[in-house]
């Protein structure tokens, strides 16, 4: 597949994920798949699931049934980054939601994606386990350079917004 298809195979993955569809989620994995995420991070200890899970059975179950009861409102995805070389999809985005104690939640991640004829076949994810920086803060220069730098192979951005994880809602650049 070209690098435009692989990209569109995971923006595709994720308005599976925001449908909460059992059946358009598995579609978005291979039999093998697997989803890598940091030991011990604070979605899998506030839920008791694994940081390493395999097959689509168990993925979908994570995605349908277990993410909404950490992020129970308000959910917000903001893809900054979408980089494709060959089978491999690197997806930088910013999560903000509700969490069941009323507070709210806005993290970083990274996830790298290794495609199989259009469908993920493994997934790594990784995030801010610090938190992400204030908002409202400019990025000092040398951090500016560092990000320059990491993103100058950048092939697109794709900034797009999902709420509720029920619906993709806009997409507010056509580069796909």
């Amino acid at each position: 597949m070209t690098p435009e298809q692989n990209k569109r195979a995971v923006v595709d993955a994720w308005k599976a994920f925001a449908s909460r569809d059992p059946q358009r989620v598995r579609a978005a994995f291979t039999d093998d798949a697997e989803w890598l995420a940091p030991k011990d991070n604070a979605t899998g200890v506030a839920l008791g699931f694994t940081d390493h899970m395999i097959g689509p059975d168990t993925i979908v179950r994570f995605l349908v049934e277990e993410f909404p009861k950490l992020f129970v409102a308000d959910v917000s995805v903001d893809f900054t980054h979408l980089l494709c070389d060959g089978d491999t999809v690197v997806l930088e985005m910013r999560l903000q939601a509700t969490l069941p104690s009323g507070r709210a939640y806005d993290n970083d991640y990274c996830f790298i994606l290794e495609l199989r004829e259009g469908r993920i076949a493994r997934m790594r994810e990784y995030m801010d386990a610090e938190g992400p920086p204030q908002r409202h803060q400019r990025p000092s220069r040398r951090s500016q350079s560092c990000r320059a730098r990491a993103c100058s192979s950048r092939l697109s951005s794709l900034p797009l917004a999902v709420v509720g994880m029920a619906s993709i809602t806009s997409m507010r650049a056509g580069r796909l």
